[in-house]
């Protein structure tokens, strides 16, 4: 959780909502370092261990699904595309997003794969527009 900031407003912020969440449970994550995984299964067992990551894209499945989403055009995967992407147009500069999000600095996978450039579609339409019209 260091390598994300707390939002100004707490009732919104998912740093916020994470620490009272983990000062709420730690009382049964004995023998469980900060280290370990955040997210927990058997937390009502003497040894609790982490959730595996089917059980994270089943929980973002069921979120998105509950939300509406057409599930048919996004998966959970989508979400790590948008909210990097808006990172990037919000200033956020690139080697801080592909370093928060694992990716290495050095190799092209955001840019390639991932970013969604607000433009990108306006500078298709002018380029078509000048080869085809």
């Amino acid at each position: 959780m260091s390598k994300i900031g707390i939002v100004k407003d707490e009732q919104v912020c998912p740093v916020r909502a994470m620490w009272d969440f983990k000062e709420r449970i730690q009382d049964k994550r004995q023998g469980v370092t900060d280290e370990d995984t955040f997210f927990l299964s058997g937390i009502n067992t003497k040894k609790p261990w982490p959730i595996n990551e089917d059980t994270v894209a089943n929980i973002v499945k069921k979120i998105m699904q509950e939300a509406g989403i057409d599930m048919t055009r996004y998966t959970p995967h989508s979400i790590r595309s948008a909210t990097s992407t808006f990172a990037v147009q919000e200033g956020v500069p690139i080697d801080i997003v592909k370093e928060h999000a694992n990716w290495s600095k050095k190799a092209q996978t955001f840019e390639r794969y991932y970013y969604k450039s607000r433009n990108q579609f306006e500078r298709g339409s002018q380029i078509n527009d000048t080869i085809f019209l």
